[in-house]
């Protein structure tokens, strides 16, 4: 009934888990978190987008 999911329906990540294990898979990549901020702010730049969170906070 209420809290039960689907067979097949996906489980949302919440936010702060994700946002720890994108740190660490960024800085198992780039070498150290200083520059998985500075790879991930380069990456709004080039796609012209701005973050969700920033957005948000915006409104």
């Amino acid at each position: 009934m209420y809290g039960r999911r689907k067979l097949g329906e996906l489980q949302k990540p919440l936010s702060m888990i994700y946002k720890c294990l994108l740190t660490v898979a960024y800085a198992k990549y780039f070498g150290s978190v200083g520059q998985t901020l500075s790879a991930k702010n380069l990456l709004w730049k080039r796609t012209n987008q701005i973050p969700a969170e920033e957005e948000i906070r915006k409104k």
